[in-house]
């Protein structure tokens, strides 16, 4: 066995319960963005340990927002590395669907459940955990490290522009790796090369006056029956998005088709990752998979009216709430999406419902599959698991990697600990701990490599 690598992994075994203990001890902070509760505790913690580390850590906070903490460990080295994490976690409701207290830690059967365990305290830690590694079996690191991990990702990122675009040059490195990645149900590492965009709003409808009796559901206007009119005109029942020149910025992608073409996974995964959700249609593999990646869409994330309590009360309402989450894809902008969406509404009738923008968002960003950066993250992946890297062309869901792509101008990619049943956002949220031991090797064998790749087009420490 190659004498570095027999290193690496004597110290990572040597090391396992300590860094479980690591890991349980930020997973036992709240840190839910929304209320605040825990994130002081939580930012504690992992100052604590990035200084274990030897890293220089100062902590920011933009017009009031949850703590950013940026730490730094400075070398000679030609090549410096960033790392892209959030602490912050989603609300546990609903909490009765809970096994065991979501801030309370349980292991049972290789898995650690957790609000926050995936999504995403495991990668955080596990990259922490793969410099220490680095630096206490080699006595140095072989590159320069970055770590930026915030506390609002949960919440759309508000404080994240602004402290990227003010500290554009202390964040230059040579590539990010975002939070996300993992290994699938065969143990097949997944690496993704971007992120969709976002949009979240609010549509209002209301009414003069208060809730009134039902019967006078004949001749006064219901807001209920407004807002569910309205939402009707969006959307067909096949998922097509009805907003006119909602699809014109959405072009080809050849690199991205590519890669869909060569996901080799089966519909038990998709299946696994959406609980048997039911299909809006029933269609061949690969092309459930180019509508899941690389289409935009609308979506409804809650609607509010009147009497929901259990039980029946004959009411008409006085107004109607609808949340929507607008996912957008490259090419598409926020501020276009956004007039085309008012336009529809005023087209058909309803410039009375009301857009209330409750988060403006932020573009898609994907990184080429041919950067050297990700081509030796696929190969480190495979050397790790023994196993055919699976490369997604970007996540489904959204996070601001454009600020790494476009406003840095750096190759970004995830890959991590996480696994298709982490239930992430939702109760019982788990990690499966032969996952999260196996990220730390995977990122400790990055970085190990990552300056003769770069360089050299040589990676001499895959091959145990």
């Amino acid at each position: 066995m190659n004498i570095v690598i027999s290193k690496i992994k004597k110290h990572i075994e040597n090391n396992y319960t300590q860094f479980i203990k690591n890991f349980l001890r930020l997973l036992e902070c709240p840190s839910v963005s929304t209320d605040k509760e825990g994130i002081e505790k939580a930012v504690d913690v992992i100052v604590e340990l990035l200084k274990e580390v030897g890293a220089d850590v100062k902590t920011y906070k933009i017009d009031g927002g949850n703590p950013i903490i940026y730490g730094e460990i400075k070398g000679d080295k030609n090549s410096s590395i960033m790392f892209y994490d959030h602490y912050d976690v989603q609300p546990v409701d609903p909490l009765d669907r809970w096994i065991s207290p979501p801030f309370k830690p349980r292991i049972e059967d290789d898995k650690i459940y957790a609000r926050g365990a995936s999504d995403d305290k495991g990668n955080l830690i596990s990259r922490i955990l793969a410099v220490k590694t680095l630096k206490d079996s080699l006595g140095e690191l072989p590159v320069n490290v970055k770590f930026l991990f915030e506390g609002e990702e949960e919440i759309g990122s508000p404080s994240l522009p602004k402290f990227v675009i003010n500290y554009k040059e202390q964040l230059k490195a040579d590539v990010c790796i975002w939070e996300g990645g993992g290994f699938n149900k065969n143990g097949r590492p997944m690496i993704y090369l971007g992120a969709k965009g976002v949009i979240y709003v609010e549509l209002r409808v209301k009414r003069r006056g208060d809730d009134l009796h039902s019967s006078w559901g004949t001749i006064i206007e219901n807001p209920a029956w407004r807002l569910v009119s309205a939402l009707s005109t969006i959307r067909d029942i096949k998922g097509r998005i009805l907003i006119d020149g909602f699809y014109d910025e959405v072009i080809d992608d050849p690199e991205a088709e590519e890669l869909i073409s060569k996901i080799n996974i089966d519909r038990s995964e998709i299946e696994a990752m959406t609980s048997n959700g039911e299909l809006i249609e029933d269609l061949p593999l690969p092309d459930l998979l180019r509508r899941w990646l690389l289409s935009p869409t609308v979506n409804i994330c809650g609607i509010y009216s009147g009497y929901v309590e259990k039980g029946q009360k004959t009411v008409l309402p006085s107004h109607g709430f609808a949340k929507l989450d607008i996912r957008i894809v490259p090419r598409m902008h926020p501020d276009r999406v956004l007039m085309l969406l008012k336009k529809h509404l005023a087209k058909f009738g309803f410039s009375d419902v009301e857009v209330e923008i409750l988060n403006h968002g932020y573009p898609a960003a994907r990184t080429s599959p041919n950067t050297p950066q990700v081509r030796l993250a696929k190969l480190v992946a495979e050397a790790v698991s023994s196993k055919e890297a699976v490369v997604f062309p970007n996540i489904a869901g959204s996070g601001p990697i454009y600020l790494i792509t476009d406003i840095l101008g750096q190759p970004c990619f995830s890959f991590g600990v996480n696994h298709p049943g982490s239930n992430i956002h939702a109760p019982n949220e788990n990690l499966i701990i032969n996952n999260f031991m196996k990220g730390i090797l995977q990122c400790s064998l990055y970085l190990l490599n990552f300056d003769s790749w770069v360089r050299l087009g040589n990676a001499p420490y895959l091959n145990a």
